[in-house]
């Protein structure tokens, strides 16, 4: 097997809600002495957030430090917002945890704003327009 066989095997756990058979994969291709990339990264993130495990997203987002991308942020802010966790998704898209060209986007803006429209606090709504208009 291959980075990109892995990498498929892992975007098709995360259809299949299977977080674990994802993270077992993505071990084995560490044991492997194979490098993942930010594709790797980006599929087992995604499948995080699908299954609502969005401690272990921001987990791995931690790990994923020099590997990860756009892409890699967003699902990590998907993760978050899927789970109610808005205040940590305004933490992390605050914060810009990593120096990444282009990011925060307009993918990682409405998907903030989709967070505080589902919480029914107007704190919420204040926290994210402040963030913006940052």
């Amino acid at each position: 097997p291959n980075n990109i066989s892995y990498n498929a095997a892992i975007s098709a756990c995360e259809k299949g809600f299977e977080w674990q058979k994802a993270v077992a994969l993505f071990e084995e291709m560490l044991s492997n002495e194979m490098q993942p990339d930010n594709f790797a990264y980006n599929a087992l993130i995604t499948c995080f957030d699908r299954c609502q495990e969005w401690l272990r997203a921001l987990t791995w987002l931690e790990m994923a430090n020099g590997y990860a991308d756009e892409a890699t942020l967003n699902a990590a802010l998907d993760a978050l917002a899927s789970s109610g966790q808005w205040e940590r998704l305004l933490e992390l898209l605050g914060a810009s945890p990593m120096k990444i060209p282009g990011w925060p986007n307009l993918d990682s803006f409405r998907t903030a704003m989709l967070a505080c429209y589902r919480e029914p606090s107007t704190e919420a709504w204040l926290s994210c327009l402040q963030l913006m208009d940052e």
